[in-house]
């Protein structure tokens, strides 16, 4: 069941953004109106009536503006998007938005408090502040924070220039000292058009850019979206297409097996007849085992064709089993056994849950060395559970593959990918747990648990 409400923090960065909200207060120690030699220029464009110098003045002021407030509205941004709120699991992307206007107030004041000055809280701070707003509230989810906070930048660039266009006084843009006394400047040496048509060149270059910028990022959200859902499509037809070759399989499988259950029939009752019909004792012994062994037979073909066919069986007759079936493949060599039972019996269906094992040690013959390579087979029982271990000293599952090697259909060889998913639902189909470790240095470690032991009968106990 979902929490109503999550939040979740992503530590590192949040430590980026705190550092860069640090290098924000520090930054008028380095990048002030003094270093970048704005007075004088304003000075000189009065005295000589220069334009031109009016117009580098100007661009030194929005280039100063911008270093100085870029890392803290950066910083704000880069820990706003480091929170995740969600409310009955759905994102609240704008409470990542306000999260972050709320801190530039507070690096404002501490600026003050530092340097003596404020930094103008003006409109084009509220711009600056509304485009993270924007930006968060657009959910670019599957996109990197560089390729985001690129866009923050352009339109902080575009919005400084807003401060100097003289045209735009009386909306309250450039309040500053700085600023106005350009404008006023401006004003003086009738450079009032040439100023206003250089601000909004660059307002209009840098924000156009940031709109494409989006654009671009909006269709790269869209893609990888729409790459993602190909992706599960793909999964899921990939399911039905094993699910179909099992059904396929398992259908020709019980015709063929069924057709087996005719001659079967046949020879026993050629078996009985014969039986009852000769003098001869040692004749009747053959036919009587001939007729055990048919009926042996036909209890595995029932097992074969009914999953949930099941009877008791010992360990030491499923093991039994379990190893004259991989005797011919070259594993049983490579394999030590280790059996502490002691007459413990296990409720299942002999065929499927001996056919579960087998995969589960071929997987382990696949991974080890030709040379060097060991399987460890344990049996031990605790209590009223029989717990089979199956380790081996192969090449291990990469950790990228770990969580996909249960998955229908996936396969590190040319093959259906059957093994272990198969062997897991006959294993929970028997009332047991499977559960494995495995790294790339040590091999795979395969437990099977399932319930069994003197007093367990026929029963629908599982283990939890």
């Amino acid at each position: 069941m979902n929490r109503i409400l999550s939040v979740t923090v992503q530590k590192r960065q949040v430590y980026l953004g705190a550092f860069l909200v640090f290098l924000g207060v520090l930054a008028p120690l380095v990048f002030n109106v003094g270093n970048f030699k704005i007075n004088e220029l304003l000075h000189s464009s009065i005295v000589e009536m220069d334009t031109g110098k009016l117009i580098l003045a100007a661009f030194k002021l929005v280039i100063l503006n911008s270093i100085r407030a870029l890392p803290h509205y950066l910083g704000a941004f880069i820990i706003a998007e480091s929170v995740t709120v969600a409310l009955w699991g759905r994102d609240l992307n704008w409470l990542r938005g306000l999260f972050a206007i709320l801190i530039i107030p507070v690096v404002y004041r501490l600026i003050y408090y530092v340097h003596g000055f404020n930094y103008d809280l003006g409109v084009p701070a509220f711009i600056a502040l509304m485009s993270i707003l924007l930006i968060e509230n657009l959910n670019y989810s599957n996109i990197s924070i560089v390729k985001k906070s690129f866009i923050f930048v352009l339109m902080l660039f575009g919005v400084q220039w807003m401060d100097v266009i003289p045209g735009l006084s009386r909306f309250g843009f450039g309040r500053g000292e700085v600023s106005a006394d350009i404008k006023l400047i401006a004003s003086f040496i009738q450079a009032d058009e040439v100023l206003n048509f250089a601000g909004v060149t660059f307002l209009v270059v840098f924000t156009i850019n940031a709109f494409l910028i989006n654009k671009i990022l909006s269709d790269e959200q869209r893609l990888i979206f729409t790459i993602e859902r190909n992706k599960e499509i793909e999964k899921g037809l990939e399911e039905v297409r094993i699910k179909a070759l099992q059904s396929r399989t398992s259908q020709e499988m019980q015709s063929l097996v069924h057709d087996l259950k005719t001659p079967l029939t046949s020879i026993q009752a050629l078996a009985s007849v014969s039986e009852m019909m000769t003098e001869d004792s040692r004749l009747k012994i053959y036919m009587g085992k001939i007729v055990d062994s048919v009926d042996n037979m036909n209890h595995m073909v029932s097992e074969i064709l009914y999953e949930n066919t099941k009877g008791m069986v010992s360990v030491d007759e499923l093991f039994e089993y379990v190893f004259s079936q991989i005797v011919s493949n070259g594993c049983k060599n490579k394999i030590k056994f280790e059996n502490s039972t002691s007459g413990m019996h296990i409720y299942a269906n002999k065929i499927r849950l001996s056919r579960a094992i087998i995969n589960i040690i071929n997987n382990s013959f696949d991974a080890i060395d030709e040379e060097t390579g060991r399987i460890l087979v344990s049996v031990n029982e605790e209590k009223d559970y029989i717990y089979i271990v199956i380790e081996d000293n192969g090449v291990g599952i990469p950790e990228q593959n770990i969580g996909k090697v249960l998955e229908l259909g996936y396969s590190t060889k040319s093959s259906t990918g059957l093994g272990l998913s198969f062997a897991k639902s006959v294993i929970e189909n028997h009332g047991g747990k499977f559960d494995f470790i495995s790294d790339t240095e040590h091999g795979t470690a395969i437990t099977v648990v399932l319930p069994g032991g003197e007093g367990y009968e026929q029963s629908e106990s599982t283990v939890n």
